[in-house]
């Protein structure tokens, strides 16, 4: 009997034995779990891949004390957290379990990153702009960008704390997709889950606006490609730009609802759809001259001169006039505040050379010089390119026509207030010659000039005269002058 009990006492300790060494070689079965982490828009993504026996897995996440909290016992490879928040790490460990035992931890570390929107997409004169809400936990945004039915590809890095970037890269009527995504160390956001379209249109160049028979004629330069174009305008004193034009198949638009005597200005952009229109020129401005309304240019030669200029300009503004200053260089330094006066209202400069020598008694080398030194300087203090010339006591004769590369101006009323010097003299001039089309002669230079021009500018306007500048006065009446010709009236 004993013998007995030895036996069956041996027999269990084998079955024993055996049966923990199975569930040793079991558990020991049991991979343990390799994680993967992503985030999407609002939730981290925990997932890893199969363990070959597993009949389920154990999730657990690290508390706020340090401490190790089961969330969820389930079946599939994957486990979403959405009690998460932007910038936060989070720790995880998984284990497989089987009927016979379980396996190790696999664990894994993820920050979670909001997914940073997209807020806008222009086209600038720069490229494509886009632009985003800060995520303060951000050290990079990646930038990703794609066209037609080809995959995203990264494209910048940003610093973070930007929330601009300027895609410089983008070619001219191409549609773009763009997208996303921040960075912390190793960790990203999703990649904004809804991108931005855009078909991007370069800047229209070369505007160019002038004053002509039919209104206010614009140009400017061909995009290929582009569907159309849309002109805008903007009269002095309104503060919207207004759409006053589609245009197709053109590069030329004329204004015919121009605001005339005001200053207008002008924008044009470029579309392949209107949904997406292009970066917008360099505005240009024109005072819009009524070419239906007679009109008068008066012109000023031999200054500036403070006293005189001065007085001139105060009553061209009082009538939101504009007139016509041939400036003689040698003088520019000295009076460059009333230079840049005459430009800030509107006025044109033109040349009188430098130091008011004949012209037809000088070599062409020095005519060029006594244009190009007061034009420079104009450039100087105004910004402006002067476009006309003034020979001094109105002289040309072959050489300087051939020499001068600008339009010749003279004149087709003299009011001779160099002789007279007197205010009721050169008025009474003026008045007896001047009509539609009128050149008008006079010298910045004296006290009964200022005098006598103050008492025909309100004589003009009084009497239904536009008072406009040589140039404007050309192109409203549709005369195209030519470098190294001579014109007297419009």
């Amino acid at each position: 009997m004993k013998k007995t009990i030895k036996l069956f006492s041996v027999f269990l300790f084998s079955v024993l034995i055996s049966f923990t060494f199975a569930l040793s070689i079991s558990a020991k079965e049991l991979a343990t779990p390799v994680l993967t982490a992503r985030n999407t828009s609002d939730s981290i993504v925990i997932s890893w891949k199969p363990v070959k026996g597993a009949q389920s897995y154990e999730v657990y996440k690290l508390n706020s004390d340090k401490k190790w909290v089961k969330k969820v016992s389930l079946n599939k490879r994957t486990f979403t957290d959405t009690i998460v928040k932007n910038g936060r790490a989070y720790n995880y460990k998984v284990r497989a379990v089987s009927k016979s035992g379980k396996s190790g931890y696999g664990k894994i570390k993820q920050v979670f990153l909001k997914a940073p929107k997209l807020r806008a997409i222009t086209n600038t004169a720069g490229g494509v702009k886009l632009s985003w809400k800060n995520n303060p936990s951000a050290k990079i945004y990646r930038i990703y960008r794609k066209k037609d039915s080809t995959d995203y590809k990264l494209i910048a890095k940003v610093k973070g704390g930007k929330t601009t970037f300027v895609d410089k890269t983008a070619k001219n009527v191409v549609k773009y997709k763009y997208t996303i995504s921040s960075q912390s160390g190793d960790y990203r956001s999703k990649a904004n889950g809804e991108p931005l379209t855009i078909n991007f249109v370069s800047k229209v160049k070369n505007l160019s606006a002038k004053n002509s028979p039919d209104g206010v004629t614009l140009r400017w330069s061909k995009i290929s490609g582009a569907a159309g174009y849309v002109v805008y305008r903007k009269t002095s004193g309104a503060s919207d730009w207004v759409k006053a034009a589609t245009v197709k198949n053109a590069q030329k638009y004329v204004d015919k609802k121009t605001a005339y005597g005001k200053k207008n200005y002008y924008k044009v952009c470029a579309y392949v759809k209107s949904s997406n229109p292009g970066a917008f020129s360099d505005y240009v401005s024109v005072y819009s001259v009524n070419p239906k309304k007679k009109m008068v240019a008066l012109t000023f030669d031999d200054g500036p001169y403070r006293p005189v200029t001065n007085k001139i300009l105060d009553s061209l503004q009082k009538y939101n006039a504009r007139a016509t200053f041939f400036v003689v260089g040698s003088r520019l330094s000295t009076y460059s505040d009333c230079l840049e006066r005459e430009n800030k209202l509107g006025c044109e400069i033109a040349c009188h050379t430098y130091n008011h020598k004949s012209l037809t008694s000088i070599s062409e080398s020095s005519i060029k010089k006594e244009i190009s030194d007061t034009n420079s300087l104009v450039k100087k203090y105004t910004g402006q390119t002067v476009k006309l010339v003034r020979a001094p006591g109105g002289a040309v004769n072959t050489k300087v026509k051939n020499t001068v590369s600008y339009p010749l101006i003279n004149w087709s009323v003299d009011t001779q207030d160099w002789k007279n010097r007197n205010a009721d003299t050169t008025f009474a001039n003026f008045r007896r010659s001047v009509k539609d089309g009128s050149i008008v002669l006079m010298h910045d230079l004296y006290t009964s000039t200022g005098n006598a021009a103050s008492r025909a500018i309100a004589w003009l306007v009084n009497n239904g005269y536009q008072i406009v500048t040589v140039s404007e006065m050309m192109d409203a009446k549709g005369i195209k002058m030519q470098n190294g010709q001579l014109y007297t009236h419009g």
